[in-house]
């Protein structure tokens, strides 16, 4: 399917539309096979993961490989970004191509600023957003919209700090947005944890790996993709064998056991207390253990870190045989930031 875009400065590009690629199939199901090794150097051969030299590198990279693949055609809703790491990882991708958007005039330059001071986060909300509900919210109307629900941000009321969001299930549900609460209800949508990516398939995806990944996190992330896969390592996280990093962390398996047998005597005795409608006693809630809550890398939004870039903004390291197609003429970003 052929499919013909306009660009922002008077840039026009026509994409082609493919199905997905059967050596990326072959090399999912090598995966989820357990045959890691196999998958992994595929991959690579086919540049389909691209190896910088810094962690603090990659969101440039990433908001690059972001913004190669809107120059071809591909719609906000179409590109999705997997990130492993703490939530301001994500915050500050969400703020890269946030930005990217705002030049593009896709969404509104003024958004409304939310905190989540219990996260000790913060982002903004701009019409125009694509957009996702971190928990259950019922509305001043009595609407319910469920934990995972994606949409737009259709209009902004920035003197009531009031959102209206159309739903891609197609309801409109308007939310209040506090300026400061331990958590906030709606976040912007480009880039997720791979918990949280689960089930949604886009034509693009962006993967961005951690060194607590596992062979089904992989699994769950590159998946996902239905047509192109970029995977973001680098060698500071992975050794100077990034590729053989990579295979040791993704050939890692993950014990799958039902909640309750993961939960300690006193944390039984909790859940019981709460099916039975007791109050818990003040201060007894459980603690995230390491493993559940790892500690990730820091990404400074304001660190200027340059990389090399073709002519398309795809990183010498490795390039996609697919960068090498014209762009529609915008310079390549620079620095981080750009």
């Amino acid at each position: 399917m052929s499919r013909h875009a306009s660009w922002p400065g008077g840039a026009e590009v026509s994409t082609v539309q493919g199905q997905r690629d059967t050596e990326d199939m072959r090399d999912f199901t090598d995966l989820g096979a357990s045959q890691v090794e196999e998958a992994v150097r595929s991959l690579h051969a086919r540049d389909r993961i691209y190896v910088l030299e810094e962690y603090r590198h990659r969101a440039a990279a990433i908001a690059g490989l972001y913004l190669q693949e809107r120059m071809r055609g591909r719609g906000a809703g179409d590109i999705g970004i997997v990130a492993d790491g703490p939530d301001h990882v994500l915050d500050d991708l969400n703020r890269r191509i946030q930005r990217e958007r705002i030049v593009m005039k896709e969404i509104a330059p003024r958004g409304i600023e939310v905190r989540a001071s219990g996260e000790e986060r913060s982002w903004s909300l701009h019409r125009g957003d694509r957009v996702v509900f971190r928990e259950r919210v019922v509305t001043a109307a009595g609407e319910v919209v469920r934990n995972g629900e994606q949409g737009r941000v259709v209009t902004v009321d920035h003197g009531h700090r009031r959102i209206t969001v159309a739903l891609d299930s197609g309801r409109r549900v308007t939310v209040d947005l506090s300026a400061k609460a331990p958590a906030q209800p709606v976040v912007p949508a480009y880039a997720a944890h791979v918990t949280t990516f689960i089930g949604g398939e886009k034509p693009v995806v962006i993967v961005s790996p951690g060194r607590h990944a596992t062979r089904h996190s992989a699994c769950t992330a590159i998946t996902r993709a239905d047509e192109d896969l970029h995977v973001v390592i680098d060698r500071e996280t992975f050794g100077q064998d990034p590729i053989d990093g990579l295979i040791r962390d993704w050939s890692r398996t993950m014990e799958k056991r039902p909640a309750w047998s993961q939960l300690d005597d006193a944390a039984r005795e909790r859940w019981g207390r709460w099916r039975a409608g007791e109050e818990a006693p003040a201060g007894d809630r459980p603690e995230r253990t390491a493993g559940q809550h790892p500690a990730g890398r820091d990404v400074d939004p304001d660190a200027i870190g340059r990389l090399a870039w073709t002519s398309c903004g795809a990183p010498d390291a490795r390039r996609s045989a697919r960068a090498s197609r014209p762009c529609a003429g915008r310079p390549p970003p620079q620095a981080l930031g750009a």
